[in-house]
Parts: structure tokens; sequence; C-alpha cells
């Protein structure tokens, strides 16, 4: 087992799962009239029949355990590179702001998890809004300039739609739907329409099936599996996350590797994906697998990894750390330091070179006069953060930009926002 910190996203489903139950409890104690209940079912019913039938549910084998592979270093390439693809625009796609001191406008929500069309012309997403008093994730999809959004679907019964994955043909969107029944990939037709299910946890109350990514061929999908059990000591959990991959029938589950966020190559011969290293550090690294022969090697630290249609670059995401020495020591060591801290954009080769940022985030704040005057022999850090966070890069077809979700803390808004690269 890869006992791993918890993210955000896994605190979120826990949370949201919770909320589900208490929704529901609450419901079955409340006097409903009759005529309420034939509501509920009739629109149950409508939705199961423009869904059209459910297939059997696929239980998830439990594979033999796997030996952990070994950590190969990729070897060093001899070719030179000259060509490094810089920045050159950036432009916001969506405004969408929550809820602030009780108000919500029309654009309120938080949108997440874009991803492109084949053909480059529409972004669907996952949108977090309020929906009749009630948080709701469901997916939008619009133009690749940022107009025309419109609701694809909205998951019944309470539900929630996460991790949304076009697929290579354009005919199916995958993507994650969590509810009372736990979390699972689902499948759906572009137009939103044909939604059936393709995984079905052993176990909705501590196994999820979150992450999917579609092979090059649109005929197998691969996806993440947690099994998230609670820490001995009793507070927070243990994730044991393993990566699968599953034919778009739903036919032959098979586990691959350990690790979690996997993204095919182009060519369909590798997978990127993370794997995150044992306490106390728990750094998140991106690693490469090569499928026919099985061998794997780690590229560096990193998050989100997305291959260029060309899979000659791997955009991701990371933290970036800058240092500006205030004061220094009569040896001419540090003794004031302030150390910048934000979460950005970055681009390297699939083979781990030419790693570079792309997105810069000014810091929030500034370092007190007070800290900089201060009398003091020991070596002291004030740290500062940015108020914004960039996640989920996703290269367009035509690999000339990239979308991602920015975060902005201060102003408590989520955006997709575009990257314009130079010529290549």
């Amino acid at each position: 087992m890869v006992s791993v910190a918890p993210n955000d996203e896994l605190r979120h489903n826990l949370k949201r799962r919770d909320e589900d139950g208490k929704r529901w409890k609450a419901m079955e104690k409340t006097s409903i009239s009759l005529a309420m209940r034939l509501l509920v079912l009739s629109l149950v019913a409508l939705a199961v029949a423009g869904c059209g039938p459910t297939p059997t549910p696929i239980p998830t084998p439990t594979p033999s355990p796997t030996p952990r592979p070994t950590y190969t270093p990729y070897p060093t390439p001899t070719e030179e590179v000259k060509i490094i693809p810089t920045v050159a625009g950036e432009r916001r796609l969506t405004h969408f702001a929550t809820m602030r001191e009780g108000q919500i406008t029309e654009e309120s929500g938080a949108p997440a998890h874009p991803t492109w069309s084949p053909d480059g012309q529409r972004i669907a997403f996952v949108l977090a809004e309020e929906m009749e008093g009630i948080t709701r994730e469901t997916i939008w999809v619009m133009g690749s300039d940022g107009s025309q959004a419109q609701r694809l679907f909205t998951p019944p019964d309470f539900g929630y739609a996460m991790d949304v994955s076009w697929s290579p043909d354009g005919e199916r969107l995958a993507f994650s739907l969590g509810g009372v029944e736990g979390i699972d990939i689902w499948l759906c037709n572009a137009d939103g329409s044909g939604l059936e299910r393709l995984v079905t946890s052993a176990d909705p109350e501590s196994i999820y099936t979150v992450q999917p990514a579609w092979f090059p061929d649109a005929q197998r999908i691969a996806y993440t599996q947690q099994v998230i059990t609670p820490r001995p000591e009793g507070h927070g959990f243990l994730v044991a996350s393993t990566i699968w991959v599953i034919g778009a029938d739903g036919s032959d589950p098979q586990q691959t590797t350990e690790g979690e966020l996997p993204a095919w190559s182009p060519d369909g011969q590798k997978m990127a994906f993370v794997r995150t290293t044992e306490e106390p550090d728990y750094q998140r690294q991106i690693w490469i697998r090569d499928l026919s022969s099985g061998e794997e090697w780690s590229l560096g630290s990193g998050y989100e990894p997305a291959w260029s249609p060309d899979g000659e670059w791997i955009a991701f995401v990371d933290r970036a750390v800058r240092e500006e020495v205030l004061k220094t020591k009569e040896d001419g060591s540090p003794l004031l330091v302030a150390q910048y801290e934000s979460h950005e954009v970055f681009l390297m080769r699939s083979d781990g070179r030419d790693r570079h940022q792309l997105t810069d985030h000014p810091a929030t704040g500034e370092v007190p006069e007070e800290f900089i005057s201060q009398e003091t022999t020991e070596s002291t850090i004030y740290h500062l953060q940015s108020n914004l966070t960039d996640w989920s890069p996703a290269w367009s077809p035509d690999g000339k930009s990239i979308v991602f979700l920015r975060q902005d803390s201060e102003k408590a808004e989520s955006n997709l926002w575009l990257l314009i690269l130079s010529d290549r």
C-alpha cells in the first residue's frame, strides 16, 4: 500500500460524500407527501429513459499484489534542443465569481478540469454552481474562445461530476460521477445523452474510481482507483492509489501500476502519471511508463501531466519557490531571507529536459519592515505566497495553446485561462 497525503480533491470528495449522506438522511426523516414522492420517481424514470439501459455493473477485480517498480533514470539524450516554446500571450476565457458577502451573480460558480474537443472548437469543463441552494458540479461546454457556454449535463440525485475527459473520436465524454453510491467512472455522449456507468467499485464507501484518460484509439480508458482507510491514530486517511485500464465497453479491467492521474502519450506507447513519495515529504513526482516493456522512470517533481499533441512536451503544475536574501551574516551566509512560493504551470520535454516555468504570479503582500530591521543572529525566513493558483493544464489539438484553471483566493474567483504559445 502506498500512503500519501490526502489531496484537496480527495478531501472534497469525502466532504461531498458526507454531505450527500446527511442530506438523504434528512429527506428520510422528513414527511414528504405522496405527490412529491411520485414526482421524484417520475424524474428518475425520465432520466433513466433518456440515458438508455444501464449495462451490467462490472465489479472491480482485486489483483494479486505486484512489486513496486524499480526507479530507472531516463537515459541521457544525444540530440540538442534549440527551440523551446514560450508564452506569447495570456487570456481569460471565463469569468465565474463565487459567492461573496452573500451575493450570487448569474456568473457564480467555479470551473475545473478543462478538456478540449478533438477538433479544437470546444472546451468541456466541470462547473461547481449553486442550484436551488445546493452546490452541484455540472458539466459545461463552451467555444474555444470562451463564447456560447452552456450546461451539458446535470448529475441526477444530488450527484456531482469531476475529471471530465473528451474521447479522441469526439463522440463521448468520460468523467467521475459521485453521490450516495460512491464515486465511479461514467460515460455519456458528447451532447450529454446516453449516460452509462463504466466502473462499479467493490466498496463505494472506501473505493473511488476517478481521473479517466482516453487511449488515443478511443477503445480503452485509464483511470485511478483510490482505496481510502482511516489512519490508525484516528485522524486523516491512508490512500492507496493505483492506475487501471479498462475497455471503453467496460471489458477487461486490469491494474497497471501504482500512482494517479494517468495521461497517454499521443502514440499510445507511454503513459505519464503521478506518484507521491512516502511521508514525511509527500512530494508529487511525474513518472513515465513504457507500455511495451513495463519500464518506469521519474521526471522529477510535478502534478497533472498533459502531453502535447506531437508527444514532444509535457505541461504540468508544480510549486515555484524563490528566495531573496535581505541580510547576510559577517561570513556572507544568509541571515534574513524572504521566501516566495507559488503554484504555476510548467513545461518540459517528455524526457524531462528543458524544464521551464510558463506562468509567474506576483507575491501577495510585502515583507514587513519590522522583519527586515530586527536584530538577530539566527537565520530567519519570512514566507510569502500568491493569491493565484494554477491547475489542470490541457493542450489544444493544434499544440499552440494551453487551457488551465486559475484560482484567485483574494477575489474568491475561479476561471479558465488560455496560454498562447510562441511558434515552435
